[in-house]
This record gives structure tokens, sequence and C-alpha cells, in this order.
């Protein structure tokens, strides 16, 4: 029997059941009646809250957005800290929220990175940089004003630090993923994390040890095998 809920609280569930199916069979092959079904909701109970499973998408991928892009947003608001200080404030963070959100954010690696579900993948890069550029730019700009950063291309920067981003956490989280069969992926991250760090710093024109991203990137790993 379908029971009456607060607006929010049924919006959510309509979603989270949407990303399992997702999950399970593939954004293409998932209805707007197997939500519904999944749910237990009625089909106006649906409609007064996505107009179809384009807008599913479109919401999901504005949230996962939106969560990580938030991490960004409080280390540019940290007025009293300098560009590289930020910088490493979001590596630190950003390692903390992985932690604390392992198993969703595994599960929607698992999500984007199935071929059926190429559009959602698709949305949520494109809302990561919507969202996220302006802020990594807003720092780079302090950085180069401070004389801290050694670019003329500070959108091009913020661009390549969004991408950056995307490629490093995907390749981290497979090999973590693989910990249990490949205890040897340790060494592999911890090679693969001190090459990035090298390469940033070398791309913001900045001394060596001046990024943190090692170890902030290995210590979930004593999380992740917790």
């Amino acid at each position: 029997m379908w029971i009456s809920k607060e607006a929010e609280v049924r919006k959510k569930e309509i979603l989270d059941a949407a990303l399992e199916l997702f999950y399970e069979i593939g954004y293409d092959k998932t209805s707007i009646n197997d939500v519904i079904n999944r749910v237990g909701v009625t089909k106006g109970s649906f409609y007064y809250h996505f107009k179809s499973k384009d807008e599913i998408l479109e919401t999901i991928a504005l949230q996962q957005a939106e969560e990580m892009v938030a991490v960004f947003g409080k280390a540019a608001g940290e007025n009293n800290k300098n560009s590289l200080e930020k910088i490493n404030i979001i590596i630190s963070d950003m390692q903390q929220y992985r932690a604390e959100t392992k198993e969703k954010r595994f599960k929607l690696f698992e999500i984007l990175n199935k071929s059926e579900n190429l559009k959602l993948k698709q949305k949520v890069f494109e809302n990561y940089m919507r969202l996220g550029k302006p802020i990594i730019g807003e720092i780079i700009e302090q950085g180069i004003k401070e004389g801290t950063f050694a670019t003329d291309f500070s959108d091009e920067l913020a661009e390549f630090y969004i991408h950056f981003f995307i490629i490093v956490h995907g390749t981290i989280n497979m090999l973590i993923r693989a910990l249990d069969e490949k205890p040897e992926n340790i060494e592999i991250i911890k090679r693969k994390v001190s090459f990035y760090e090298e390469m940033f710093e070398k791309i913001l024109g900045v001394k060596k040890g001046s990024i943190n991203f090692a170890e902030p990137v290995l210590k979930i790993l004593n999380y992740t095998k917790g």
C-alpha cells in the first residue's frame, strides 16, 4: 500500500532507485515503469517529481557534481589562505570526502564506467566542468597575482585541473577496487600519486614539495582496507 511521504523524501527514493537500476541493468534499459515499481509509487507521484527519465539523469548528474564541487568551494572560501594552501586543502578535503563516501563512490564509479551508462557519465563530467572550473580558475588567478603560479593560461589550467582530477581519481579507484586480488597495487598507487604530485607542481611552476597530493591519497588506503 502506498503511503504519502514528504516530497523531498519521495524524490530521494526515486533517485536512489533509479541509480540502483542504472547500476544493475544500465540507463538505456531502465524504464520509468522499472523505477516506479522499484519505489512502489504511482505514476502520478513519479511525474509530480520528474517529467522524464532524462530529467532523472540530469538530476543525478547534477547532484554528484555538486557534492564534489562543494569541496572546491569550501577551500576557495578560505580568505585567509593563499592559493597554494587552497590547492592543498582541496586535495586533503577531497580524500576525506572519498573515504567518508567510499561505498557510494565505488558504486557510482562502476555505474559511470559501464558502456550502457555513457550518457550519465558525460552529464556528470559536464557538470564537474561547469561548476568546478570557475572555482579552480579563481584560485589559479589568485596564485598568479601572488606570484606563486607561473602560467599565462589560467583558464586552460583550470580546465586541465578538472580533467586531471577525473582521470587521476578514476585510476586510483580502479587500483583500490582490485587491492584484495592484487595487493601489489599499493606500490603502484604510491608510484602514481608521487608522479601526479610532481607533474602538477611542474605545471603550476612551483617548487618540489609544494603540492601535497601523495600523503592524503595514501591515507585513504588504510581506511579502505579497514
